[in-house]
């Protein structure tokens, strides 16, 4: 039992049982320090083989990241857990990188590569066909198919966009939204879909914001209004915080809620909105992973250097330096 993590462009795993940290690498002798490193990954959108090392999925044995290729298409990647081997697993989609995506010299993607949105549940992989202005839909292939399966899907005249996907018990969450003509304003609201049944169920209306699952309560941000609760027990929803507190990302567990706003120390309040403490040991949000988050260093990062704790979620304690 462990977390994933990357430092830089190397993939790393911390143990929670032994407590120790490694670099996902097994050759003999590599001082993981270029590229030849099997814990190395292409993180920059000028390169080819870009990966997307803000998401890693780890699914029955095996690591999946997103990632595009020269040929212009975004590939689901499989890794051994052990970083031995890696594969393009299935294709996802094709982005036409190589219509408009080169740009001068630099073979630059940026232009048209948007990191995916993609999670993995009961043997699928759910993602979003994303481009430049729109994208035909939510979707989904079941491991190792070709074959695609609509969730939703975009009318041809609908600026479409399916993000925030949530993996929660029986449900899939998920966020819908559609531009107008202008990309001035946005129709959103955030759904759940039961993959057993496939029905889905709007949850809330008119919200674009994002959203935090903890137990049975779900946990929403609304633009300009702060943060509300929402039960799935008796179906009740109540303001938590206003927005001046909360204008950053929130993680929150069975007693408080932690609050990471640009320029402030991090907050944490009480499930009832009230002011705990702030923490001055650590900084901005790296990602979060089951029970455990990686936050910064409180000042390595403004320093130019790469510092990250990982924390216990439900205590928000240092574990470990993840250096």
């Amino acid at each position: 039992d462990g977390i994933y993590y990357f430092v830089d462009e190397y993939l790393k795993f911390y143990d929670f049982s032994s407590k120790k940290k490694v670099t996902v690498c097994n050759k003999p002798n590599c001082k993981h320090d270029n590229k030849e490193c099997n814990a190395y990954f292409e993180t920059s959108v000028a390169e080819k083989g870009y990966m997307d090392t803000t998401t890693i999925i780890y699914y029955e044995g095996y690591l999946y990241m997103a990632g595009c290729d020269d040929d212009g298409k975004v590939y689901l990647y499989r890794i051994s857990k052990d970083g031995s081997s890696r594969e393009k697993y299935m294709q996802l989609y094709g982005a036409n990188f190589t219509d408009v995506g080169r740009q001068g010299e630099t073979e630059d993607f940026s232009r048209t590569w948007i990191c995916p949105d993609i999670v993995i549940r009961n043997g699928y992989v759910y993602y979003m066909f994303t481009s430049e202005d729109t994208c035909s839909g939510l979707m989904r292939k079941k491991l190792g198919s070709d074959k695609v399966e609509y969730v939703v899907k975009a009318k041809d005249d609908m600026h479409f966009q399916a993000y925030r996907f949530v993996s929660n018990g029986d449900y899939l969450l998920f966020q819908v939204g559609v531009y107008n003509e202008d990309y001035t304003n946005m129709d959103a609201a955030l759904y759940a879909l039961n993959d057993t049944t496939d029905e889905i169920v709007k949850l809330v209306d008119d919200f674009q914001g994002r959203y935090y699952m903890r137990d049975d309560c779900m946990y929403y941000l609304k633009y300009r209004e702060g943060l509300y609760r929402y039960s799935f027990s008796d179906g009740k929803t109540k303001k938590i915080l206003p927005a001046k507190y909360c204008s950053g990302e929130v993680v929150v567990n069975k007693n408080s809620i932690l609050c990471f706003n640009v320029g402030e120390l991090v907050k944490e309040y009480d499930l009832e909105g009230n002011l705990l403490k702030e923490h001055e040991k650590f900084g901005y949000l790296h990602c979060k992973n089951g029970d455990y988050i990686v936050a910064s260093k409180k000042g390595k990062m403004e320093e130019g250097g790469s510092g990250y704790l990982l924390l216990d979620i439900d205590t928000y304690e240092a574990v470990e330096e993840l250096d």
